[in-house]
């Protein structure tokens, strides 16, 4: 009996989700990011590709550009974003680490289909990009003679989901997850 009401259950959601995907338009812009709308986000991110403790929160903004390729709801882009860690140890003689540093700018393509709930502008995309990372020695006391620096650069690829909601017709809120510069982002978004 007990297998009999999971089953029931299941099918149910597996019916509920079916219905609701086909209530999505995939082939139209939402009401909220038509073609040729511009959007601006300015957003903190939790979490980083960096080691220690966190200096400065991975901060980034982003621009999208609504523009349809083959018919379809896509946008293109770009990414630019900071973020810095430090990782020091401490004993009776002073202390000593390093301190880590991203510059990130990319390139972003997503695809943006019509869900129909009004003023949510939903989406998923990849990000080509190049980090600039570098890192630099902190000491005190008896090891402040040690020093160095060291930078590198690296091209990354990411990918993202996320989701647009405007309150106002150009003034909303916006959150992504994703692989990337950060793995969650929200701030303040500007549809132009």
């Amino acid at each position: 009996m007990k297998k009999i009401r999971i089953f029931a259950v299941s099918l149910m959601l597996i019916a509920g989700s079916a219905a609701s995907l086909s209530a999505v338009d995939f082939k139209s812009y939402p009401d909220s990011f038509k073609k040729g709308s511009i959007a601006i986000d300015a957003g903190i991110g939790l979490g980083s590709a960096l080691y220690g403790t966190t200096v400065v929160p991975p901060i980034s903004v982003t621009v999208d550009y609504a523009l349809p390729i083959g018919g379809l709801p896509f946008s293109v882009g770009g990414l630019l974003g900071y973020t810095s860690t430090k990782d020091v140890s401490s004993d009776s003689f002073g202390s000593y680490g390093y301190k880590y540093s991203i510059i990130a700018a990319g390139a972003r393509f997503a695809y943006h289909p019509d869900f129909g709930i009004k003023n949510l502008d939903a989406y998923t995309g990849v990000m080509l990009g190049y980090y600039i990372v570098s890192a630099s020695t902190v000491a005190t006391g008896s090891y402040s003679g040690y020093s160095g620096s060291a930078g590198a650069g690296t091209v990354a690829l990411g990918g993202y989901i996320g989701a647009r909601y405007f309150f106002t017709k150009n003034i909303g809120a916006f959150a992504e997850l994703g692989a990337g510069f950060t793995y969650a982002t929200a701030g303040v978004s500007v549809k132009l």
